[in-house]
C-alpha cells in the first residue's frame, strides 16, 4: 500500500501535518510582516513620488555632472513634478493589493476599506494584515500569498536603495528554515540565520523542482520562471496552451484567468529549447 503524500506548504514546501491550509503559518506571518511594513512606509512612498524625498541609489550620477550649462544656448533640465517610475510602481502595488481586497471582501461578505488614490496603499496594506489567516486557507492562497509578497517587495524597493533580490526558498539546514533573499546576480546564497552557503544556480534548480506542482496564471508563472533563469513570457505560455500543449486548471484564478501547472510549463519550455538547439545543430554545415 502506497503511503499518503505528506501535506506541504504550496510556497515553501514546509510539512504541514496538522494544518489544512494551503500556506503554512510561517509564510502567513512573513506576509503579515511585509504588509505591516508597507503600511508603515506608505507615507514615505508618497513623499518619493512627490519628490519631497530623494533616494540616492548606488551608481547614481552626481547632480549637474553632464555639464549642461557649458553651452550658452543650453536650457537647464527640469525634473517632472512627480517621480513617474515610483508612481507607476505604487499604482501597480495598489492594483495588486486592491484585487485581493475585493476577493476577500466579496467572499467574506464584508465591506472593503474606503481608500483614495493617494492614501490607498497604506489603507489596503493595513486592512489585508487582518485577513492573512483567512487568506491562507483560500483555494487560491498559493497565488495570493506569492503575489502579495511580490507586491510588498516592489513597494519597499521604491524607498529602498538596496539591490534587487530574489526569493531563494528556505534554508534547508536542520532547525533553521530562514528565508533566503540573495541579491540579483549573486553567484552564492548565504543564510543569515545559520551561515550556510548555497550555489545560486543549484538553488534555482532546487526551487523549480519544489514548485513543480504549483498552479498559477500565465503572468505569474512567466515572472517566476524568468527570475529562476528560464526564458519565458506570458505570451509564450498562452501560445502553448492555445496549441494544446498545456492544460489549464479546472478552476481559474481569482481574476478569471486560467491557471497552469508550473512543472508542465517548465517541461514544455525545456522541450522547446532542446528542439531549437537540435535545429541549430542541423543547420550548421559539417
Amino acid at each position: 500500500m502506497t503511503a499518503p503524500t505528506a501535506h506541504c506548504c504550496a510556497r515553501c514546501s514546509r510539512p504541514m501535518a496538522h494544518d489544512v491550509a494551503l500556506i503554512c503559518a510561517q509564510d502567513a506571518a512573513l506576509l503579515r510582516r511585509n504588509l505591516g511594513t508597507v503600511a508603515r512606509i506608505a507615507g514615505d512612498i508618497e513623499a518619493v513620488i512627490r519628490r519631497a524625498a530623494v533616494i540616492v541609489r548606488p551608481g547614481a550620477g552626481r547632480p549637474d555632472e553632464d555639464g549642461w550649462e557649458s553651452h550658452a544656448m543650453a536650457l537647464e533640465p527640469i525634473s517632472a513634478p512627480v517621480a513617474l517610475d515610483a508612481l507607476a510602481a505604487r499604482d501597480a502595488v495598489v492594483g495588486e493589493l486592491g484585487t485581493w481586497v475585493r476577493v476577500i471582501a466579496t467572499e467574506r461578505g464584508i465591506d472593503p476599506p474606503m481608500a483614495t488614490t493617494a492614501g490607498a496603499l497604506g489603507i489596503l496594506a493595513h486592512w489585508l494584515t487582518g485577513h492573512v489567516e483567512w487568506l491562507r486557507h483560500h483555494p487560491a492562497a498559493d497565488e495570493a500569498v506569492i503575489a502579495l509578497l511580490d507586491a510588498c517587495g516592489q513597494a519597499q524597493r521604491i524607498v529602498d536603495s538596496r539591490p534587487d533580490v530574489w526569493y531563494a526558498g528556505p534554508c534547508t539546514t536542520d532547525g533553521c528554515g530562514e528565508d533566503l533573499y540573495p541579491d540579483a546576480g549573486a553567484q552564492a546564497v548565504t543564510c543569515r540565520g545559520c551561515g550556510e552557503h548555497y550555489d545560486a544556480d543549484e538553488r534555482k534548480r532546487w526551487l523549480l523542482r519544489q514548485a513543480e506542482d504549483i498552479w498559477g496564471n500565465a503572468t505569474w508563472l512567466a515572472a517566476t520562471l524568468s527570475v529562476l533563469g528560464m526564458r519565458c513570457t506570458d505570451a509564450m505560455i498562452r501560445g502553448y496552451a492555445h496549441r494544446g500543449r498545456l492544460a489549464s486548471h479546472p478552476e481559474p484564478d481569482g481574476r478569471g484567468h486560467p491557471r497552469y501547472r508550473l512543472g508542465s510549463v517548465l517541461e514544455v519550455l525545456t522541450d522547446a529549447m532542446v528542439a531549437r538547439q537540435r535545429a541549430t545543430r542541423q543547420r550548421v554545415p559539417a
